[in-house]
């Protein structure tokens, strides 16, 4: 080697180049060399060009070929390179992970002075994306020690459903997200019309009667409507006609005087109230105008003081200008926005309308769908509630967006149910084998392997097994096989024409790595069983799996019928299911793998 590694600077010059050849692959990066050799010897700074000519003529010359010699040249010229490197490397991700398991702070946020809230549109089902957010929510508000408010923005009478409201409250209560008050914004209809009024006297709002067309064509030119020229008094008797339903829907709208100029088009004079000739299902009274979101949101903000608006980016903050106006027109403080990135949710549908669709058509049996990621269809699946945190402390809340797709939920859902699942033998699309001279058997297993104070059941053996049909393989002349917890067995011969496998019970019971284990069901004993497992029903981005369910036999274990109704147990060699007993037969669905 012609490089002097007695010169401090050529050595870490040299040590840096290997390291990042051994992590990044391929050959060095200049720039990032030269960046750690001038941290390590700031003298070096004043000399930048040599020391960039150095580093190139290192690579170009005295560099290792392989992966195996750089690992060899760094361990003659510095052992420790290696590992202290790693020692980093760990450092810096027990660090991101720390990073990401904690919540970001939020700016302006003060102990004991929290209000944040919750702001479902009670028009459908929530999903795993709105118990992200209801959780987030909840977890600022235990982190600075105030509250949430439950707010339903429920002033669309043509959409909401009563359902929805109870849909809402069970799935905020699923996603640990309990909230200290609650409020429908349909309750607080006179006070929208009192405060309108107001802002039409401060000339805020006025009565616009183009029809939508126009409205629309002007706010995309930046047009001035000529009906922002009527006067206060005018805006005024038009309002009361409205409110009174003297006024056919699209005749007229309530609009913001905003800047038909202005960069961000949702302040070119907005809408904020328009007519809707229809009843709300929750109120007896019969009311004819009816506030946009903005102008909803926005007063309710108000009204209960909500300090902290959280929500994913996907929001945009093109509105947060238009709210911000309305709340301090109305004497109120201007909130704190925050966004967190957005998570996508890859492998189903979230969307309300593409969802309602597959319902109304029969794709899927209900909202309460198992492959649906719909609240109701994630507790029904038998996902755990704590997922959830599991997930937001995972991904994070800063703003960069995330994927969860389904083997997210798998991971923590296997976490939360494996201390708590009892196990069973269970085997599908079985087949069965014959042990010839096999000992009567009575085998105690205990019901969860990992906590055995849980307590322990009784299987009896005879001669006669039932076999997965995934094991199918192992059974050839000669092969010596494992039946898992009972003994050993050689495999004598195989019919493949009856299917029948003759077996013998094993002159060696020695247990080694090489000798496959199996699962079995002993065939006196044995249950049926129908197991449903769903597939991922969008597997790829619009593309939706009719298909997607699928039925499989299978053969339990007996005590299989101690389970109560919807218990989560585990079939070892199949996965998480929940099941429930019909006429003695063992019916349900898979949770996962």
């Amino acid at each position: 080697m012609s490089l002097d590694l007695e010169n401090p600077i050529i050595k870490t010059a040299y040590i840096e180049a290997l390291l990042n050849a051994k992590e990044f692959g391929g050959l060095p990066n200049t720039k990032a060399v030269i960046g750690k050799v001038m941290a390590k010897h700031p003298e070096a700074r004043a000399e930048a060009k040599k020391v960039k000519e150095l580093i190139e003529n290192i690579i170009s010359t005295e560099f290792p070929k392989s992966g195996e010699e750089i690992e060899e040249t760094l361990q003659k010229i510095d052992p420790n390179a290696l590992k202290e490197k790693e020692k980093i490397r760990k450092q810096k991700k027990a660090e991101t992970e720390k990073s990401k398991s904690e919540l970001v702070e939020l700016p302006n946020a003060e102990i004991g002075k929290f209000v944040g809230r919750y702001a479902p549109d009670p028009s459908k089902y929530p999903h795993l994306g709105h118990a992200i957010n209801y959780r987030i929510n909840r977890m600022y508000a235990d982190k600075y020690q105030g509250i949430v408010n439950l707010r339903f923005d429920d002033t669309n009478p043509k959409k909401v459903k009563p359902e929805y409201y109870e849909a809402i409250k069970e799935g905020l209560l699923w996603a640990n997200a309990k909230w200290d008050n609650e409020y429908r914004a349909s309750d607080h209809m006179e006070e929208f019309y009192t405060s309108a009024r107001k802002l039409i006297r401060k000339e805020l709002l006025y009565i616009c009667n183009c029809d939508n067309e126009t409205v629309k064509k002007n706010r995309n030119e930046g047009v001035e409507c000529e009906c922002r020229n009527k006067s206060t008094d005018v805006n005024l008797k038009e309002f009361e006609e409205m409110v009174a339903g003297k006024v056919k829907e699209n005749m007229a709208v309530v609009r913001l005087r905003g800047d038909m100029k202005a960069n961000n088009s949702v302040m070119r004079d907005p809408i904020l109230f328009r007519i809707l000739h229809a009843k709300h299902p929750l109120h007896e009274r019969y009311y004819y105008l009816w506030p946009l979101y903005d102008y909803e949101s926005a007063y309710m903000d108000f009204k209960l003081g909500t300090t902290h608006i959280i929500r994913s980016s996907e929001f945009g903050t093109m509105r947060e200008e238009l709210q911000s106006l309305l709340i301090e027109a109305f004497g109120g403080k201007k909130p704190t926005f925050f966004s967190y990135g957005r998570y996508n949710i890859v492998g189903c549908p979230t969307k309300g309308r593409v969802i309602r669709e597959l319902v109304e058509t029969g794709v899927v049996t209900g909202w309460d769908d198992i492959r649906l990621v719909t609240i109701q269809g994630l507790k029904k699946r038998g996902i755990q509630p704590e997922v959830i945190t599991d997930l937001i402390r995972e991904k994070g809340t800063t703003p960069r967006s995330t994927t969860i797709a389904w083997s997210d939920l798998v991971k923590f859902n296997r976490i939360h149910l494996t201390p708590k699942s009892r196990h069973f033998f269970a085997v599908r699309k079985p087949f069965v084998i014959y042990v010839q001279n096999a000992p009567k058997r009575e085998v105690e297993l205990p019901y969860i392997p990992e906590n055995k104070k849980k307590g322990y059941r009784k299987i009896h053996t005879k001669d006669s097994f039932y076999i997965d049909f995934q094991d199918k393989s192992y059974f050839k002349p000669g092969n010596t096989i494992r039946l898992k917890d009972l003994y050993n067995i050689t495999v004598k011969s195989v019919d493949e024409k009856s299917g029948i496998r003759i077996c013998t019970y094993a002159e060696s019971q020695e247990i080694t790595a090489k000798i496959p284990k199996i699962q079995w069901v002993p065939t006196q004993t044995a249950k049926e069983g129908l197991l449903i497992v769903p597939d991922l029903l969008e597997p790829s981005k619009g593309k939706i799996n009719k298909k997607s369910l699928k039925k499989v036999r299978f053969k339990g274990e007996h005590n299989l019928l101690s389970i109560s109704q919807d218990e989560i147990v585990h079939l070892e060699r199949i996965g998480f299911a929940r099941l429930h007993i019909e006429n003695q037969e063992i019916k349900g669905h898979l949770v996962h793998p």
